[in-house]
């Protein structure tokens, strides 16, 4: 059973009496839309023996119920508890045997509500609709059962007509936590509970057009086009009638589109009829995610007598989706999908999303150049639709459709069980019913990791012959080389299985449903899928795992307000579960692109930049020349974008100007010629060219100047840096029997000869080391370090070339074997560390080369041991004295970068320590930048300390200790330090990311720092004196 007493499924929409109400496509306006949120009556009950089985009744007394919001998932305002996992059932359920929904712990929502209905609707058929309820739930008005229904993100509908009352009707839902359909919903999310969706009444004449279906059929030039629109007419009255339907287009101005087309039909009492209409378009303007065109189109019914009974307004996007040759196409052209998964959720509502959450979503993805959003892994809300409609998104439908608990193979007992067939193919058939009208929707998704078998096979078999406009999807099948799909989809696959994977099926588009796991510090390897997808072959973009982590808003516990000056922190997996002894997946829900604040992460900069749609390379940049590649696949920039340059000379800006109207045919390419200046290159000093394009005016999705696109590139002008002149300040060296000391007029260093490690470094009597350079190869885990290390760790007898975790501590275990002190002359000593690390079974070096004024170069070398894994990081750490908190350096910036996703541009930025801590959900290695030439930390007065790499760095700085981000669940767990944790590296490895669970969540093999090979790194540690006062 899935569903008694709901009308059959059907189109969005919304009735109006006039075409002035029904062109403002605000269903507010129409009289016969009736609004049910708002706060209900509501009584929780653990179990379902407890609940209070007669409330429905409308004597009834609920006075000492408390209050309800609706739409709200119950778990946000004070009953039961969120529940987070993946995989695992939130519930027992034994893999080997069928379902049976829980009766220990099964949560029920008992909801009541009062309404009225206005006399204008009498003698018309008054419908309940609710956009989503989880899980299930049994509806009565006025003490009378409506029916039962599940599938908890498609609607449910009743026609309560005959039990209506004059003045206030008693409405009563019963809403179970499980229900058998939750076998179908394991989704990866927070399993909450609840009205979680609209709900309204809508009324409806006698005659009503109950369904429709619009169908854009371009012609094989793509220019012209047939709208044809197949509808249902329902008769409520037991008398036949006659009624015709109009169809007329309007433009986005309003203005009328081509002649309206109308159709008379006859209607039997109490009985459908069909009708169909077709009306000619004339090149039409064409939607796509570049061109979100809409038109409106209006269907008016009216009676014999030519009185109109309803307008029910459509937008139309006029386009034509197919698959030819193996490529997926769109008006003609095999576009590129630069796509994310999204699942619905608010940091502050859960799983009740608002617009405005949703209006912010797809501003910052248009922002961020994504195209595409697949529905993970249900329909989502019906606004979702409008919206990608109207500011031009593809999406990929999927429905509410998930058993991952029984395995994602051809054995998942759901998949391949008859009994199942029918909630498979309800689930599929309501999201397709629902969403068929929309532009935006261009391929059909059976559901995810949920194996395959006969009900898939049912599943896709429907839909192709429902809906032949769209390609069908399913990855469950494809990944284990099944064909109940029309598109070749996998999930986390290297680049290389991509090329494999695409040539082997070249009939069919390879469109990766999930790739690119985005938990925490991750994303790297980016430009190596980007490379396949801008190649040209069947392989034709993939879907970012996933949009948005799945956190909620809590105050900070009492406890650790001390160590933070925020009032709230957003909590994952674990924060209710833990205490209650419930199992969860913790902070796996955490794979956010954005926060769940919708705070970009740094991975979305680098996404920005693979996804931008021009390109510029260089051609000839001693004489100015670029190309420009045009990768939008309908639009010609010139009217879009403006391009921009500059020359910056260690990052001042020495030239700028603006190029030649990007005049380029989609899929284009162009040169330009840039009037460089003629550069007289100073000694030392880096020249770069940067390119931006930017917005040449507003748009409903960003402003004016919003950047879509840039690139950089170094320009081949230079001069040797000037050789260093050396220090004559003379400087004087203690060498004791257990530390060494070296100081000069302004400045001091002291060595510790035992640790071999240098205790303080000060500066005109100011400490700037607290603890200076120590060797480092550790860094503190991210979550595919953890998830890459739990894969593999649990292995009997882990050998060495696997065990990545001695390097925590191979460096704060290291033996110093000898400390050599060196004067080498009245301005210079020298003190030679030589140890080993047993850990690993390696050695180690470093030297100091102390100048009287002050300078320190440090070189470190390491000499290596056999059959070792990857180092975490080459590098140093150093402990930077408080007060230190100005953090300036020239290199790639200002957002975070991994050598595998180093997507930002060299220049010189100034920040804080502070400003420069990335808050990912759990804390994790952050901060990093890459291709720092040098690092400037200083104080209030301009006093400091700068590194300069002999060759480009590694760089992080921050208040928080390795040992103290491991150890903490969230950054407010951990106690700010008022000293800097300043790490300068030769390397450190990249994030990884491929998945966040396998060996793959280790960074690719070029973004690796081999441990079984020599490696040495050199830098300068120099004082800065304060600006001089004005």
């Amino acid at each position: 059973m899935v569903h008694v007493g709901t009308e059959k499924p059907h189109a969005t929409m919304m009735a109006y009496p006039s075409a002035q109400l029904a062109r403002t496509g605000d269903r507010a306006q129409s009289p016969w839309f009736h609004l049910l949120n708002g706060t209900w009556k509501f009584h929780g009950s653990l179990r379902p023996s407890e609940r209070p089985v007669d409330f429905y009744r409308t004597d009834f007394n609920d006075s000492a119920w408390g209050p309800m919001p609706v739409p709200a998932s119950w778990q946000m305002h004070g009953f039961d508890v969120p529940i987070y996992t993946n995989i695992i059932y939130p519930f027992p359920q034994d893999r080997s045997k069928a379902p049976a929904p829980p009766y220990d712990f099964n949560p029920v929502g008992s909801y009541r509500r009062q309404f009225t209905v206005p006399p204008t609707w009498k003698g018309r058929t008054v419908l309940l609709h609710f956009d989503g309820v989880d899980s299930a739930f049994y509806v009565w008005v006025n003490g009378h059962k409506l029916g039962y229904s599940e599938d908890s993100r498609t609607p449910a509908e009743f026609n309560l007509t005959p039990y209506l009352k004059a003045g206030s009707n008693l409405l009563a839902v019963e809403v179970y936590r499980f229900g058998d359909g939750a076998y179908l919903e394991d989704q990866d999310m927070w399993r909450m509970s609840g009205i979680f969706r609209d709900v309204y009444l809508w009324s409806t004449p006698e005659q009503h057009l109950r369904d429709f279906q619009v169908n854009t059929n371009l012609d094989d030039q793509y220019r012209d086009a047939t709208l044809a629109i197949k509808g249902t007419m329902a008769n409520a009255s037991e008398k036949p009638a006659k009624v015709t339907i109009t169809a007329a287009l309007f433009d986005a101005a309003g203005a009328a589109y081509g002649k309206p087309a109308a159709t008379t039909v006859e209607i039997g009492g109490k009985a459908d009829a069909a009708a169909q209409i077709a009306v000619p378009a004339a090149a039409p303007r064409k939607w796509s995610a570049e061109d979100p065109y809409l038109y409106k189109l209006l269907l008016t019914v009216t009676d014999a007598s030519g009185r109109v009974l309803e307008v029910v307004p459509q937008n139309v996007g006029f386009r034509r989706v197919e698959i030819k040759g193996g490529r997926f196409l769109i008006n003609g052209q095999a576009i590129l999908v630069k796509g994310v998964n999204r699942h619905e959720h608010s940091e502050e509502t859960a799983k009740y999303v608002p617009v405005e959450s949703m209006i912010k979503d797809i501003r910052l993805m248009k922002q961020f150049n994504v195209n595409a959003v697949r529905t993970s892994h249900y329909p989502n809300s019906p606004v979702w639709y409008e919206l990608c409609d109207r500011y031009g998104i593809y999406v990929l439908d999927e429905a509410n459709i998930e058993c991952h608990h029984y395995g994602n193979d051809v054995r998942n007992r759901l998949t391949n069980d008859p009994e199942w067939q029918t909630a498979y193919l309800d689930r599929v058939e309501r999201m397709v019913e629902r969403d068929k009208n929309h532009a935006s929707v261009v391929i059909w998704s059976m559901g995810n990791e949920s194996g395959d078998g006969p009900n898939a096979a049912a599943a896709y078999q429907w839909t192709k012959q429902r809906d032949a406009s769209r390609p069908f999807h399913y990855e469950g099948t494809t990944s284990h080389g099944g064909s109940n799909a029309d598109i070749n989809s996998f999930m986390y696959p290297t680049p290389e299985r991509v090329k494999r994977a695409a040539a082997e099926r070249p009939d069919m588009p390879l469109i990766l449903c999930e790739y690119e796991h985005a938990m925490g510090n991750s994303s790297g390897g980016l430009k190596e899928y980007w490379d396949i997808f801008y190649s040209g072959t069947n392989a034709q973009g993939a879907f970012v795992w996933d949009w948005v982590d799945q956190g909620i808003r809590l105050p900070i516990p009492g406890e650790y307000k001390s160590n933070t000056s925020k009032s709230t922190f957003l909590a994952y997996g674990g924060w209710w579960e833990d205490k209650t002894g419930i199992r969860n997946d913790n902070d796996f829900n955490n794979n956010g692109l954005v926060s769940a604040d919708r705070v970009p992460h740094p991975g979305l900069y680098a996404l920005k930049y693979v996804y931008r749609n021009l390109h510029a390379s260089a051609v000839d940049l001693a004489d100015g020349r670029i190309k420009i590649k045009n990768w939008f696949d309908f639009t010609n920039p010139k009217d879009l974008a403006q391009g921009t340059w500059e020359v910056k000379a260690d990052g001042r800006t020495i030239a700028s100007g603006k190029l030649a109207p990007l005049d380029i045919e989609p899929r284009g390419e162009k040169e330009f010629t840039i009037p460089l200046p003629k550069l007289k290159p100073a000694p030392g000093v880096e020249y770069w060219l940067n390119v931006s394009f930017t917005l040449k005016q507003e748009t409903r999705w960003a402003p004016l100047g919003h950047e879509i696109a840039w690139d950089q590139f170094a320009l081949p002008v230079s001069l040797p840096k000037a050789e260093r002149v050396p220090s004559t300040a003379k400087l004087e060296v203690k060498d004791g029997e257990g530390e060494v000391t070296v100081s000069g007029k302004s400045f001091a260093v002291r060595f510790d000869k035992q640790a071999g490690l240098m205790t303080r470094y000060s500066y005109q009597g100011v400490t700037l080391l607290e603890r200076g350079p120590a060797p480092d190869f550790w860094r503190a885990p991210t979550n595919n370090d953890r998830g890459a290390w739990k894969s593999i760790s649990g292995r009997p007898n882990l050998a060495k070339a696997q065990n990545i975790e001695l390097w925590r501590e191979a460096g704060p275990r290291w033996v110093v074997k000898n400390v050599r002190v060196e004067k080498v002359d009245d301005a210079t000593a020298r003190v030679m560390v030589q140890a080993d690390l047993p850990v690993v079974d390696a050695g180690y070096g470093m030297q100091y080369t102390i100048h009287g004024n002050g300078e320190i170069d440090v070189e470190c070398r390491y000499t290596p041991g056999t059959g070792l894994a990857m180092m975490p990081r080459f590098g140093t750490e150093l402990v930077v004295a408080p007060g230190f908190e100005t953090f300036s350096w020239y290199g790639r910036g200002p957002k975070e970068t991994m050598i595998d996703r180093a997507f930002e541009r060299i220049g010189q930025y100034k920040s804080t320590v502070d400003g420069e801590w990335v808050e990912y959900m759990r804390p994790q290695e952050n901060g990093n930048k890459v291709d720092v030439r040098w690092v400037r930390l200083t104080n209030a007065a301009g006093l400091g300390i700068e590194a300069t790499g002999a060759a480009p760095l590694n760089v992080t700085a921050r208040h928080y200790t390795k040992t103290d981000i491991e150890r903490a669940g969230y950054t407010f767990q951990m106690k700010r330090h008022p000293e800097v944790y300043l790490n300068l590296d030769d390397k450190q490895m990249g994030a990884g990311g491929i998945d966040s669970w396998s060996p793959n969540a280790y960074p690719m093999t070029p973004y690796r720092i081999s441990a079984n090979e020599e490696h040495k790194f050199s830098y300068t540690l120099r004082p800065i004196a304060p600006a001089p006062k004005q």
